[in-house]
């Protein structure tokens, strides 16, 4: 039969019930310290405040595993490498998803993101071979010609102000969009980006929201909501119906997806299962990247020498040529340059797990259904694994000091079962963006920009990143 989606638990509605339990549930038991926050909201006004500050402060001043309420959802913050990597990793068949994630489903539906158990291995499986080495390696002439092309438009600003963040989005689409599922969608590259806007902003505001039930109502933003999921659903399913159609298949994710079959029956995924994983790796696969080198465009700026540098490595590696995938392992700083951006503005800036059974955490007491919050943006300044934590260093992450810390304190792509599949795929981009664009221009910031963060599903500038172009030749 059709490969089918496992049923979601409601996991998040349990954990809700487990405050309303008495006191007793809870006796014996050594509880992590936390603030109490407003006497019904809780901590979530400040979370929905300023998110950033919240778990910062919060681990400065109740330690490393600190207990929070949401309106009635006991919240776990852990922010040490340990803690981290008993979630993720040592005992992650307790930690589902859950609660939050189900909130991203009527935008991504039930992919690699938001999808868990038997499911979820299974369809991981079928995707990860597009990700292999021998695939990347074969992605890279892709990768070059879109940045080729990224830099002659910026020619044509040359001494004007651009908001880099939106060249980089319109980059990254095309890259994914291209090696994912052969197709350019840079046409509608622009529009796409209004939308996906939208429906971020919208799934972080339903995340945050105590009343779910007005996400039901007809009201003008639910209509928007849904009429911005149906222009990337029509271009999805559209994608689909032309490759069913097709005669011939090419090489890429969606050809892959479309030929994997279920080994007990040989059936294959339904249109839905299609649209889900696509649209999974199509958000992340530019999103993230795309936020990814737009901060670190705005910290070449702020560092000119660590620019020179970069210039430099880049020159002496590659010359006048493009880069090849041979390339990527020697232009060692440029990479860490971009490791280092990530630790200061990782884009995946917050994620979480949901307790399925009872468990302990440093040796306090982690009740089933609870969720348990980690923030790679926090332990990314914990003063106890970064020197100057604030600074921008990119030798920070050459071979030597990187051996030396605890692998669990930098996750920009998560860790365990459920690190990112495309970490890869997104580095190598990353690598050859930057290598590429530094030696042809000068970004500088204009005059009086001041960062703004925005911590929504993901973390990206806040109104675009104004840089003027300079040509290099």
């Amino acid at each position: 039969m059709e490969i089918t989606r496992e049923p979601k638990t409601s996991v998040h509605t349990a954990a809700k019930r487990q405050l309303l339990k008495p006191p007793a549930r809870y006796e014996g038991k050594k509880m992590a310290p936390g603030p109490k926050g407003h006497f019904l909201l809780g901590s979530l006004p400040e979370r929905r405040k300023d998110p950033l500050k919240l778990f910062l402060s919060a681990s400065r001043d109740y330690g490393d595993l600190v207990r929070l309420n949401f309106a009635g959802l006991t919240v776990h913050f852990a922010n040490s490498p340990e803690y981290l990597k008993h979630v993720l990793q040592d005992n992650s068949k307790n930690y589902v998803k859950g609660f939050g994630y189900d909130k991203l489903m009527p935008l991504l539906g039930l992919g690699l993101l938001t999808s868990d158990g038997e499911y979820w291995r299974t369809q991981r499986k079928l995707a990860q071979p597009a990700f292999h080495r021998e695939k990347i390696v074969s992605f890279a002439t892709t990768m070059n010609q879109c940045i080729e092309d990224m830099m002659k438009s910026l020619s044509t600003s040359d001494g004007k102000v651009v908001d880099i963040h939106q060249e980089m989005y319109r980059l990254t689409i095309r890259i994914i969009s291209l090696t994912m599922l052969s197709q350019d969608v840079l046409s509608k590259a622009d529009s796409v980006s209004k939308s996906m806007d939208f429906l971020i902003e919208a799934a972080n505001d339903r995340i945050l929201s105590v009343f779910d039930f007005k996400y039901k109502l007809p009201l003008p933003g639910n209509r928007k909501f849904i009429q911005a999921i149906q222009i990337i659903d029509e271009m999805v399913y559209g994608f689909i119906k032309e490759r069913r159609a097709a005669t011939t298949q090419p090489p890429d994710l969606l050809s892959m997806l479309m030929s994997a079959r279920d080994e007990d029956t040989g059936t294959g995924m339904s249109d839905v299962q299609l649209h889900d994983e696509i649209m999974t790796i199509f958000l992340a696969g530019h999103e993230t990247t795309a936020n990814a080198l737009s901060f670190t465009w705005y910290l070449l700026s702020k560092h000119p020498e660590i620019q020179r540098k970069v210039r430099a490595e880049v020159s002496s590696v590659l010359g006048d040529r493009v880069p090849t995938f041979q390339d990527f392992p020697q232009l060692k700083y440029t990479r860490q340059v971009f490791e280092e951006s990530m630790r200061l503005y990782p884009p995946a800036w917050v994620f979480s797990r949901q307790a399925l059974a009872d468990d302990e955490i440093g040796g306090y007491f982690i009740p089933k259904g609870s969720v348990v919050v980690m923030s790679p943006y926090a332990i990314h300044r914990n003063e106890r694994y970064w020197e100057n934590p604030e600074g921008f260093d990119p030798d920070r992450f050459s071979e030597e000091k990187s051996a030396l810390r605890p692998k669990h304190a930098y996750l920009p792509f998560s860790a365990g079962p459920r690190q990112c599949i495309g970490s890869n795929f997104a580095l190598m981009e990353a690598v050859f963006t930057v290598a590429q664009t530094v030696r042809g221009f000068d970004l500088s910031l204009v005059p009086g920009y001041k960062l703004e963060l925005e911590p929504l599903v993901t973390l990206r500038p806040k109104n675009g990143i104004e840089m003027r172009v300079r040509k290099l030749f």
